[in-house]
Order: structure tokens, then C-alpha cells, then sequence
């Protein structure tokens, strides 16, 4: 149980990910970094930012571009 829980722990957040390995990444490899991070962490961060990357579903992701279209064209 305590390996368990502490593989659970060392799971980053998605928000975490984006600023720990992501954005560092991303600065070093794209001249736009700052644009793109801004725009990843507005459509991304408040519907996922909290939520463990080993549960970001490619079904949660799915049901949230469908919600972002249907947004889009009311």
C-alpha cells in the first residue's frame, strides 16, 4: 500500500506537468513558447488542471472538445 501511494504521488497534475516539464520544453524548442503556453493553460488548465495525468482519458478528452464545439457554434 505505501509504494502504491507513493506512485500515486509522484503522478504530476496536469497544470503540473505543463509547468514543470511542458513549458521548459517548450521555450527551448518553439519561438512562440509564450503564446502557446497561454493558450494551452486557458482552454486546458481550468477543466483538467487538477486532474492526474494517468487519469486524463482520451474519453475526457473527447467529451471535452465535443462540449468546446457545441460552445462554439451557440
Amino acid at each position: 500500500p505505501l509504494a502504491a501511494r507513493a506512485k500515486a504521488k509522484a503522478i504530476p497534475t496536469v497544470e503540473r506537468f505543463l509547468e514543470d516539464t511542458y513549458a521548459p520544453w517548450l521555450h527551448e524548442h518553439r519561438r512562440a513558447a509564450g503564446h502557446t503556453l497561454d493558450a494551452i493553460r486557458a482552454a486546458l488548465v481550468p477543466t483538467f488542471g487538477r486532474l492526474k495525468l494517468d487519469a486524463l482519458t482520451p474519453f475526457a478528452i473527447e467529451r471535452w472538445r465535443t462540449a468546446r464545439l457545441r460552445d462554439d457554434k451557440v
